[in-house]
């Protein structure tokens, strides 16, 4: 809880990072109303873009001649990046997909 709390004091996450790593951060600050910023190589890029989610690139948002990139996120595109998280990483959709993994990981005649 002092953890998302501390997240939640801030209104910017940068993840310049380039391997699949911090999504379940990516997802909290973007549900918590933060202005995302992603490196484009990064996979995450293609998974957030393809969800519709409101998000920002290091490479094209974050640079001197924006200066609105360190500002806030828009009440509306807050909504909209909490709508989608509901729909996408609820509680269900995360245990079915759980589930999947098992059942794709572990041979039928081991369970």
């Amino acid at each position: 809880n002092k953890y998302i709390e501390k997240l939640g004091s801030c209104n910017i996450m940068i993840m310049n990072h380039v391997r699949q790593q911090a999504i379940g951060n990516i997802i909290t600050g973007l549900y918590l109303g933060m202005m995302v910023y992603i490196n484009k190589k990064s996979p995450v890029f293609k998974l957030l873009y393809n969800k519709k989610i409101i998000f920002y690139t290091v490479q094209d948002d974050l640079v001197p001649e924006n200066t609105a990139a360190l500002s806030s996120l828009p009440k509306a595109a807050i909504e909209h990046n909490r709508q989608i998280i509901e729909k996408y990483w609820n509680k269900d959709a995360v245990y079915k997909l759980i589930e999947n993994i098992y059942r794709t990981a572990i041979p039928d005649n081991i369970i």
